[in-house]
């Protein structure tokens, strides 16, 4: 199987997971590049390939030193970069990659970059971070189907990363409701189900400080 029939395959499990998985798998454009350094393109693919992200990524970067202008290069960089997880070099590789004239490359460069913002945004220390990169995910994909309306998984991550953003906005005003009502109890229990699924530094801090406060109500009772 190569590496194109992999951006879509993960080994047997629910659908609800696939879907998720789906949403992290990246698409590899490798072609043939001109003779300046004909072995370098073979070996970060076969490095690749055997799961040397890092080597790949490095070999890439070497190659853009040469020709910094090559999308091709910029695109593979940035494929490599998100699977060792430097999201913030992923990004500035393939938005390198959007000034290919090869609009099959520049579709696949905005639907990777929209996987990059997403996990930019599960990453982010501060809702407002989350919330932003989401968005931008949200731009990407809406412009991979622009140049590919048949892009199955393009539509299918459109549609979840603006559910998550609801998501998002439904969590933090039913805390803040129940923070409102004085039930701490059911605030503390909405925000911590949501940092379950949505890690971050300042929802965190709330729910330390809802929990001080239930430690306190707790203490006057008795």
């Amino acid at each position: 199987m190569d590496l194109e029939s992999l951006a879509g395959f993960w080994p047997a499990c629910s659908m609800i997971e696939f879907k998720f998985r789906l949403l992290l798998s990246l698409t590899l454009c490798f072609v043939a590049l001109p003779s300046a350094a004909p072995a370098s393109p073979s070996t970060a693919l076969k490095r690749y390939e055997k799961g040397r992200f890092e080597s790949a990524l490095l070999e890439y970067k070497r190659l853009l030193m040469e020709k910094p202008d090559d999308s091709r290069l910029h695109f593979n960089a940035g494929t490599a970069a998100f699977q060792v997880h430097d999201y913030e070099e992923a990004g500035k590789q393939l938005n390198a990659a959007l000034a290919a004239q090869d609009l099959q490359l520049q579709e696949r460069a905005y639907y990777n970059l929209g996987n990059t913002e997403y996990s930019l945004g599960a990453t982010a220390p501060s809702l407002e971070k989350k919330q932003t990169h989401w968005e931008q995910a949200i731009s990407s994909y809406e412009s991979a189907l622009k140049l590919n309306a048949q892009d199955e998984d393009a539509k299918f991550n459109l549609k979840l990363v603006k559910q998550k953003l609801v998501e998002l906005g439904k969590a933090r005003a039913e805390a803040d409701e129940a923070v409102r009502q004085r039930n701490y109890t059911k605030a503390l229990g909405i925000l911590s189900e949501f940092l379950r699924q949505n890690p971050n530094e300042e929802d965190a801090k709330y729910a330390k400080r809802l929990e001080d406060i239930i430690k306190i109500q707790s203490a006057n009772q008795h």
